[in-house]
């Protein structure tokens, strides 16, 4: 129970008990540069692409580049699912 994506799922729980997080959003995504997407995090980009580090290969099964500015409505929903990104 270590592993590090079980200590990210809890840390996301956490925040989402304490912020009500309520998903408003999940009707329609719209495509997000990583700056706005980080934005709405409340970090960097760099940060944002380091918590996206472990993910990488599910991520390119997506579609997502290292290069990419955009990033695709399925990928920002995908993202701000799984580290508990509230985007409205």
């Amino acid at each position: 129970m270590n592993s590090r994506a079980s200590r990210t799922q809890k840390a996301c729980f956490m925040l989402r008990r304490s912020r009500g997080c309520i998903k408003k959003w999940s009707f329609f995504m719209k495509a997000m540069t990583k700056q706005q997407l980080a934005d709405c995090a409340g970090v960097s980009v760099r940060t944002l692409m380091n918590w996206c580090r472990p993910y990488r290969k599910e991520l390119a099964r997506m579609g997502m580049t290292p290069g990419m500015r955009v990033l695709p409505p399925r990928i920002v929903k995908w993202m701000s699912e799984r580290f508990c990104i509230d985007i409205g």
